[in-house]
């Protein structure tokens, strides 16, 4: 488990192709490029986690969200329809933390919060991530939800 990670924070990374670039991993096609994780072994420990699970969708037919338990750290992968292109979008944002700060409830939750980031590549391919709170994080949700039941 990273520093962050134990420290009760929540680590992104952002997966995409890297459009004929070189991704975080210092390879080309899909892959992580945008990542608020430092350390290159962590990065690459969890990209073979999550890339798999993108991986199983060739043509973009399914929006995911997926909650994957790996020990005491879990991740929360979300990518949405490309309404535009009738498919679901190549960007797949995650969140990572440990099991104790992202419970399963959490997971569902956070369907709706504002913070999931897509890449606009007349933009910015690569948007600077840096880890979240899990408390704010988690307090986050709670108004979300709140709002939505009243």
């Amino acid at each position: 488990m990273n520093e962050n990670i134990a420290a009760g924070y929540l680590e992104q990374i952002i997966f995409g192709d890297s459009e004929h670039k070189q991704h975080l991993l210092a390879k080309k096609g899909y892959g992580p490029i945008s990542s608020s994780i430092e350390d290159v072994a962590d990065l690459r420990r969890w990209t073979s986690r999550v890339l798999p699970r993108l991986e199983l969708d060739h043509d973009y037919n399914h929006p995911v969200l997926c909650y994957l338990h790996e020990g005491d750290e879990v991740a929360l992968i979300r990518r949405t329809a490309d309404v535009g292109k009738r498919r679901t979008s190549v960007y797949a944002h995650v969140l990572i933390g440990s099991a104790s700060a992202l419970s399963p409830q959490q997971a569902v939750d956070a369907w709706l919060w504002a913070g999931w980031r897509e890449p606009d590549p007349l933009i910015d391919l690569r948007p600077e991530l840096s880890c979240i709170d899990s408390g704010g994080f988690a307090a986050e949700l709670t108004r979300i939800w709140e709002r939505k039941r009243d």
